[in-house]
């Protein structure tokens, strides 16, 4: 089973980074979506947030998907990113919550 994620080039680099192999979209998200739902070898499809705002409620049927099983993600455009994403990994690798280049903290 692959996972794979579908999103900007940022977002993707940071999934190939956990070895998720990424598709940047074409500029018609839905058929790349469609593209990975008939690859028999997918089992898990990241979807940026991004993307999904895109996309609009047409992603509603995606996420019900039983498999392969399609999750949406923030993306690195979006306000949430920071907190779920940079600080975790700030957190993770000792080096607190991430700040902006004015010195506040992001997410606080």
């Amino acid at each position: 089973m692959k996972c794979y994620v579908l999103g900007d080039k940022v977002s993707i680099r940071l999934f190939n980074l956990l070895g998720i192999e990424g598709v940047v979209h074409s500029g018609n998200p839905l058929e790349d979506l469609d593209r990975l739902l008939k690859n028999p070898d997918v089992g898990v499809i990241f979807v940026t947030k991004g993307l999904v705002n895109q996309v609009g409620a047409r992603m509603e049927s995606y996420f019900k998907s039983k498999y392969p099983v399609v999750v949406e993600v923030p993306d690195y455009e979006n306000p949430e990113f920071n907190d779920t994403v940079i600080n975790k990994m700030n957190t993770m690798f000792g080096f607190g919550k991430a700040e902006e280049s004015d010195g506040k903290k992001i997410g606080s």
